[in-house]
């Protein structure tokens, strides 16, 4: 299993995307961008991809995948309003195999209910959020959880990505 997804909507974080799909390629590791609906181009910052799947395709099963990326930026806000998204994030984590969230990823988190007695970070401004979800904050670059690996922002991309592609080979 060598596939990876990565969750992408309207204003994902480009950094976070660029460097986690970088880091994937020099693995050997495919990814597969599922958004809310294949096909449209959705902008980051500077750029914009196209989800090669939607949330809502058939067959998307999240036992397919190898890992989980969920980039930072504004589309985890506008993801968790899409349920057929956050069941797969649930289901995803309960495989057990590794998540990464950077930044605003863990809004995804917290809508799927999986943070509940986790250790935690993400963008310091979330910290609220997550700790009236039941996760315990951690004020630290990048945290792992078991399978979560989190990150606060841009600064710690790198890092995360690092941490979540030694999980991958684990």
């Amino acid at each position: 299993m060598r596939t990876v997804a990565i969750v992408l909507e309207e204003g994902f974080e480009e950094l976070d995307f660029t460097v986690a799909a970088t880091r994937l390629i020099a693995a050997g590791y495919r990814f597969d961008l599922i958004g809310s609906h294949a096909g449209q181009r959705v902008a980051g910052a500077h750029d914009a991809v196209q989800p090669t799947l939607a949330t809502d395709a058939e067959g998307l099963y999240p036992a397919d995948y190898a890992g989980l990326v969920i980039p930072g930026g504004q589309a985890p806000g506008a993801l968790r309003r899409d349920s057929a998204m956050v069941d797969f994030v649930r289901g995803f984590v309960s495989t057990g195999r590794p998540v990464a969230a950077i930044g605003r990823g863990a809004r995804l988190l917290i809508e799927a209910e999986v943070v509940r007695g986790r250790s935690l970070t993400a963008w310091p401004g979330m910290r609220t959020d997550l700790v009236n979800a039941g996760a315990a904050w951690v004020d630290d670059g990048v945290v792992e959880d078991g399978n979560l690996v989190t990150a606060q922002g841009r600064a710690e991309v790198a890092r995360c990505c690092e941490r979540f592609m030694r999980r991958l080979a684990a």
